[in-house]
């Protein structure tokens, strides 16, 4: 895989992993399209295929919200918390607010919902609550162990 390939080259020793098990497609946080399922399905397997050709990459164990798109709120990091099971997750968002005073589209409006969920402090007390530790890629190798 060329992903693991050019990590080497490179000398890049942290990769996403884009893993989000399969189960998570269909719990109501909130529910799935059947593009955005095929989509996850298909990073699986690369993410599986990657993990198998480089073990000496450093990744997370899984990523959430690759088919929650659009549905990344204040609620969905509740579940996040929830559904925590002590190994290493990324959430996938793409956080950002707009110049605009009204804007338009529903890519702007995802950005500006997932940026509002991050700055909620529910979402800092769900996951402070499950013992969610915030950590940035530079720390995988030590949180690795």
């Amino acid at each position: 895989p060329i992903v693991c390939r050019l990590a080497r080259r490179f000398k890049i020793r942290a990769v996403r992993y884009c893993y989000e098990p399969a189960e998570l497609a269909n719990v109501p946080w909130p529910l799935s399209d059947s593009e955005s399922k095929r989509a996850a399905r298909n990073l699986r397997r690369m993410a599986r295929m990657n993990r198998m050709y480089d073990k000496g990459l450093i990744g997370t164990d899984m990523t959430l919200g690759l088919t929650h798109v659009g549905g990344i709120d204040v609620n969905f990091f509740k579940a996040v918390s929830l559904y925590a099971d002590g190994g290493i997750m990324e959430v996938m968002t793409h956080p950002a607010v707009s110049d605009e005073p009204k804007p338009t589209g529903l890519l702007k409006m995802q950005r500006k919902t997932e940026f509002e969920a991050l700055c909620d402090e529910r979402t800092r007390q769900y996951l402070h609550e499950a013992k969610i530790e915030l950590i940035h890629y530079g720390m995988l190798k030590s949180a690795k162990g």
